[in-house]
């Protein structure tokens, strides 16, 4: 069995290491999707990149499918392999692949039949409208290959595959963009096909992790496809908060969008998408950071090593809030050259400057509520974890959008972000205090 060191190695070394592989493979996956919309406002225009952000929240479920299945698996797997118990560990990745394959099944028959009334759900009108279905559909239509499962890769410690698995899809994608978009001249659905085929290699590249690879800390087997009930009950209850976070943050987008459309028309969903695909590539390596700990803190927890789970929890949150100040800084003071990278339009700069100072400000908490979160479902208490979600996003971040949107329109919305991100920081405080207690943190589990 291949040693991976969770246990043993310093956890200020084992947690930069991660958190550097995480975050090369995100800021490369931000970089693209920024390059993306990029390559449409300037091969087509700012409306087909704004469309593609309306088309955020399919993304987003498909993701949360994804996130679901792989943060589900990867808790139980760190904690089986914390335990020694490499057979279980295969059988619930087997169950992962069946979970998700089925789930995405589902979603993309659905999404493709109900593409018209969704897209008006979404807010895609005027312009907007058939660009965004172009796109949705061939991104619905390849929903089976929308994941490489590193969460269940970076599970094992095997963190530098699991960057592997971004790094060499996105850039295929970048490469298939220029080519689509600029010399072949296929416009949005060009975009769209160069998403699916690098979503393809990254599935890939995971089955020849898993299937070919030789050098494997557990070995999956014929046998270990079938599904098992307790397995797969324990992989969807754990990652259900991820994917009621997901599906929450699809919600609070059509909310937005649709409250931007109506206060401010097609300049404003079109800023507000650009603002937020530059705030994603600014704060995504606080995702690494909560990517990077999860695999050592289940680990070390469900061995019995509290005080390493400890120091793991403790230096990924202080990394957190340093990046963030660094983060808001660079992106407040730039925000206006950021943004005429994407446009020269002044209808569009004007709302999109101010969004950037709104969207950033509370950037050093931003993140605080996902790492408690994410840090029951490394523990397999998905009951605390999805209480916090819930009510972060539907006690108080939509309904701030909702009321500040109804009394002072697009100000507003954009006042909602910095105050609602500081209450839902106080929460997760507080919910925070007794995630190191492994008596109250930690339920029964009859698997791992």
């Amino acid at each position: 069995m291949e040693d991976s060191g969770l246990g043993t190695a310093p956890v200020g070394k084992l947690l930069l290491s991660a958190s550097l592989n995480a975050n090369i493979a995100l800021l490369l996956y931000s970089i693209y999707s920024v390059t993306d919309s990029l390559f449409l406002a300037w091969s087509v225009d700012a409306y087909a990149a704004g469309a593609v952000s309306v088309t955020t929240p399919l993304l987003l479920i498909l993701s949360a499918v994804s996130t679901m299945a792989g943060s589900g698996g990867a808790s139980v797997i760190s904690r089986c392999l914390g335990r020694g118990d490499q057979e279980q560990a295969a059988r619930v990745a087997a169950n992962v692949f069946l979970t998700f394959w089925l789930f995405a099944i589902i979603v993309s028959i659905t999404g493709i039949l109900l593409i018209d009334p969704l897209l008006n759900i979404l807010g895609a009108a005027g312009r907007l409208y058939d660009y965004a279905k172009e796109y949705g559909v061939i991104l619905l239509a390849g929903a089976v290959f929308s994941t490489g499962f590193s969460a269940i890769i970076r599970a094992e410690g095997a963190a530098r595959f699991s960057m592997y698995i971004w790094v060499f899809p996105v850039l295929l994608n970048i490469v298939l963009d220029y080519l689509f978009l600029f010399p072949f001249q296929l416009g949005v659905k060009g975009a769209a096909a160069a998403t699916v085929i690098s979503q393809m290699l990254s599935l890939g590249m995971s089955i020849w992790f898993f299937f070919i690879r030789k050098k494997r800390t557990y070995y999956i087997k014929r046998q270990h496809f079938r599904l098992k009930r307790q397995i797969m009950k324990e992989t969807v209850l754990i990652g259900f908060p991820s994917l009621v976070q997901q599906s929450t943050s699809s919600i609070l987008l059509i909310i937005v969008n649709r409250q931007l459309f109506h206060y401010g028309g097609e300049a404003a969903v079109t800023a507000f998408g650009f603002v937020t695909r530059l705030q994603t590539l600014l704060l995504l390596p606080q995702s690494g950071i909560i990517q990077g700990m999860l695999p050592i803190f289940g680990y070390n927890m469900a061995g019995g090593k509290r005080e390493r789970g400890k120091e793991t929890i403790k230096l990924a949150a202080v990394g957190m809030i340093v990046y963030g100040i660094v983060a808001a800084g660079i992106g407040i003071l730039f925000r206006k050259p950021l943004l005429t990278l994407f446009t020269r339009e002044e209808e569009i700069l004007i709302i999109g400057i101010p969004a950037m100072i709104f969207l950033l400000a509370a950037a050093p908490i931003k993140g605080y509520e996902a790492l408690i979160a994410s840090g029951y479902q490394a523990l397999g208490n998905a009951r605390r974890a999805l209480v916090l979600t819930v009510v972060s996003f539907c006690g108080i971040k939509i309904p701030a959008i909702l009321l500040s949107g109804s009394l002072w329109r697009l100000n507003g919305i954009l006042w909602a972000f910095p105050v609602s991100d500081l209450l839902i920081f106080i929460l997760a405080v507080i919910a925070g205090r007794k995630i190191l207690d492994r008596s109250k943190a930690m339920p029964d589990n009859k698997l791992c």
